[in-house]
């Protein structure tokens, strides 16, 4: 991965001091999940790629909990903070991926 090359890196102007810091999804997926770790959360940074050839990509996945009917269940929901047009939960497509666990 290359810093500062993601297309669609947000713009912060209600918070400028992001706007210096923190650039791409690296930032982003390090900055959500060290959050959610100081609050105790589970979470997992996902490094993904459109080829065989290489990771392009990085987001966080946070393990929630979920009501399924009348059972509860614990999942991985995936957040990738660079992108403001899917939803939470929403991934990348990928050939290519690596998930670590923390």
């Amino acid at each position: 991965m290359e810093a500062g090359t993601a297309p669609h890196a947000p713009a912060h102007p209600e918070a400028p001091e992001l706007n210096r810091t923190i650039r791409d999804c690296d930032d982003f997926a390090i900055l959500g999940a060290s959050l959610l770790l100081q609050l105790g959360h589970q979470v997992q940074l996902r490094m993904v790629g459109p080829t065989l050839k290489g990771f392009t990509h990085i987001y966080f996945a946070d393990r929630l909990p979920r009501q399924v009917g009348r059972k509860r269940t614990v999942g991985w929901v995936p957040m990738d903070a660079t992108n403001k047009v899917e939803p939470m939960g929403w991934e990348p497509p990928h050939v290519l991926s690596k998930t670590y666990t923390f």
